[in-house]
């Protein structure tokens, strides 16, 4: 039966490749470290071959897999040199965008090294802060766009994706989650932190926090040192976290959305963006 290659699994296959790492290849392909493995798997049936092997953590080729390595990489390539030659717009200018810390780690970096490949004459300026900051920077007419969680803006944004909130401790570390159980959250105003602390009063399960940061690395520094609990979206999970299926311990949590917002004078330059971050975010 005859197949074809696709290219975003040959994308992934190079990432995994290049970092060694599943988790490092999923933040640098902009999806979850789940849907990462799913690709190479995706990939290995659809060849028929085993391509890599892994040997205490460290990942080893094989010889199909250093096959395919080379020819990857051709065909990657020429595809960036043809989608950049028959790019539709040649668009000059600046752009403000802005997106929380969580996400601007993660999914936005891939979507923002596409657009800059897309159109080398734009210069986007990033500002990261929390999505209640961002609106009111739409508001004022101080962001051009801006990736925010939906709740807060209402009918006015987008829906582009929609992620699952997971609690996570170390995976080096044990983490005793007898009541009170210590949590690293977001500052107070935050729906992660909102969503966290109502599902365990919900559910009459004591805590207390132990940590406060407005920053992803925050909240993973006091998590990864087996100090906390900590609430992140799923697309944001690195190989030193692990997650804590709801249970006896800790009830369920709900899944968020996250939407993209233009202010009333949105331009070309807005639009090309949000098509790219669209697009990036709907294939987590």
């Amino acid at each position: 039966m005859a197949w074809d290659l696709e290219i975003q699994l040959l994308k992934t296959f190079i990432a995994v490749c290049d970092t060694g790492s599943v988790t490092q290849a999923a933040n640098r392909v902009g999806r979850s470290q789940p849907a990462t493995s799913l690709q190479l798997q995706r990939l290995e049936n659809l060849v028929g071959r085993k391509l890599v092997l892994w040997e205490k953590r460290k990942l080893i080729l094989t010889e199909e897999g250093e096959y395919l390595l080379e020819y990857a990489r051709r065909i990657i390539d020429l595809n960036d040199k043809v989608v950049a030659n028959f790019a539709s717009d040649d668009l000059h200018g600046m752009i403000s965008f802005g997106a929380p810390d969580f996400y601007a780690a993660s999914a936005v970096s891939t979507a923002m090294r596409a657009f800059r490949k897309r159109f080398p004459h734009v210069r986007v300026e990033l500002h990261c802060a929390t999505s209640t900051t961002l609106m009111d920077m739409i508001n004022q007419g101080s962001l051009d766009l801006a990736l925010v969680t939906h709740a807060y803006c209402g009918d006015r944004g987008e829906v582009v994706c929609r992620q699952q909130l997971e609690w996570v401790v170390s995976a080096d570390h044990e983490l005793d989650l007898t009541p009170p159980v210590p949590l690293a959250l977001l500052p107070p105003g935050n729906l992660l932190r909102d969503v966290a602390i109502t599902a365990l009063r919900r559910n009459q399960i004591e805590s207390h926090i132990v940590a406060t940061s407005e920053s992803l690395g925050g909240i993973l520094a006091a998590v990864n040192s087996g100090l906390a609990v900590g609430v992140l979206p799923r697309m944001v999970l690195n190989d030193q976290v692990q997650i804590v299926r709801p249970g006896a311990d800790l009830p369920s949590l709900p899944k968020v959305d996250l939407a993209l917002v233009c202010n009333s004078g949105s331009s070309k330059l807005a639009d090309a963006l949000s098509r790219q971050l669209a697009s990036t975010l709907a294939e987590l």
